[in-house]
């Protein structure tokens, strides 16, 4: 073997390593100059700051504190007690909470209640401050005095608005917590001892008229907290609920059960429904802020998973790893659950700003998808092939597909960002 004939299997090993790394730098390159070409685009966006037209423009008269779901906790507690029916429909998509967890008691829906009124209340007493504080400006003629007339007009405006919708139309919740103590107030044994207590089996013991007790006691408590909560109540359904019952009216209020549960879920079915687009719209300031690094990152993360799918790997390794990768994704970029089975923004990360990012556990979801990376990494790890039974290395049919994909995936994304 002459030297020059010992030496071709080294000159090839460079060639070779070069038809590798080659395809795949410049694949990465046009990856990258699709993730650039875009960038000025998304910049435009995040320049409109509230979105076209303001739509996503944050609302001053925000309702925050509203109270959490109450009735899971009274579907736990009165559902084998209520009217035939009821508890059927009220709890068949809320679940049932942990009967022990201590509610079901009047007091805790009377919290529930003036947990509500309050969080109708904050939001005008801000607003008086701030009228207050432009009254003042006004008189020492501090700054511009037509800006901050005009300014306390709009503000008043808008509070009188606030106020004719949630705080003057709170008499119902006003009158159905009222109703609901005077109701657990009555002599009928049975009902007293469910709404005070929450005692199911206590209920379930007793004679006939006690029975008939206790199930308008348990229906009237499950109704005030589907109410509470913004479920759908109707007079009609709280008649045959409660029967004579639902005729009792106060003398402090002109409602009698039918009309202020209706109303009242009316008003906190509205009020929910505010406070979830308040947030979603939050959400969305902060998503056309950094909508193109969340699509860059997102490319380059899926770029990177398909580089190594590429590879001889275990399937279950890399399933693993991209159900963790998109997991983290999702917790650093608040994305939210779309599936999820009550109305409102169920943010992968609860905390907006970073630093609080700790502070509360991640979404549910986020941590099912964590939890089943780990599942499948373990089955990798315990079932993995041996180094003979691997499979050989995947060739790419096309070098620029992935960079079409990125391409278009991020046009489609500021389509839907500027509609």
């Amino acid at each position: 073997m002459t030297p020059l004939t010992a030496a071709l299997p080294e000159v090839d090993r460079p060639v070779k390593l070069i038809s590798v790394v080659w395809p795949t730098l410049i694949e990465a390159l046009m990856v990258l100059a699709a993730v650039v070409a875009l960038q000025p685009m998304f910049a435009r966006v995040a320049a409109m700051g509230d979105g076209r037209d303001g739509r996503f423009a944050e609302v001053e008269e925000r309702i925050d504190g509203l109270p959490a779901p109450v009735l899971p906790g009274l579907c736990a507690r009165y559902a084998a007690l209520a009217a035939p029916g009821l508890a059927e429909r009220l709890c068949g998509t809320v679940g049932m909470a942990d009967p022990s967890n201590g509610e079901g008691s009047v007091p805790a829906l009377a919290f529930a209640v003036e947990q509500a009124l309050r969080a109708f209340k904050a939001p005008v007493d801000a607003a008086q401050a701030r009228l207050d504080d432009l009254r003042r400006r006004q008189r020492d003629a501090d700054g511009d005095v037509l800006a901050a007339s005009d300014a306390m007009n709009a503000l008043d405006s808008r509070v009188q608005a606030f106020v004719e919708r949630y705080v003057s139309a709170a008499q119902p919740l006003s009158c159905t917590l009222a109703w609901l103590q005077a109701l657990s107030e009555e002599p009928a044994p049975s009902a007293a001892v469910a709404l005070r207590h929450g005692s199911a089996g206590d209920s379930a013991g007793g004679n006939a008229g006690a029975s008939a007790g206790g199930s308008r006691g348990a229906s009237a408590a499950l109704l005030v907290a589907a109410a509470i909560d913004g479920r759908a109540v109707t007079a009609e359904q709280v008649d045959v609920a409660l029967g004579p019952a639902a005729a009792h009216a106060l003398p402090s209020c002109p409602l009698d059960a039918g009309q202020a549960l209706s109303r009242s879920a009316t008003l906190m079915r509205d009020a929910h429904r505010s406070a979830s687009n308040a947030r979603k719209n939050e959400a969305m300031r902060a998503l056309l802020l950094g909508a193109g690094w969340q699509w860059a990152g997102a490319t380059g993360i899926g770029f990177v998973l398909l580089l190594w799918s590429r590879s001889a790997r275990a399937p279950a390794l890399g399933v693993a790893t991209a159900l963790a990768a998109w997991a983290g994704a999702a917790w650093l970029a608040r994305v939210g659950w779309p599936l999820a089975p009550h109305p409102g923004f169920e943010p992968a990360r609860p905390a907006a700003a970073l630093d609080q990012a700790f502070d509360a556990p991640p979404a549910g979801f986020v941590l099912w998808l964590l939890g089943g990376a780990a599942v499948l990494l373990l089955t990798a790890l315990v079932a993995a092939p041996r180094p003979a039974a691997r499979p050989r290395a995947a060739a790419p049919s096309s070098r620029i597909g992935y960079a079409g994909l990125a391409l278009a995936t991020g046009l489609g994304w500021l389509l839907l960002l500027d509609l």
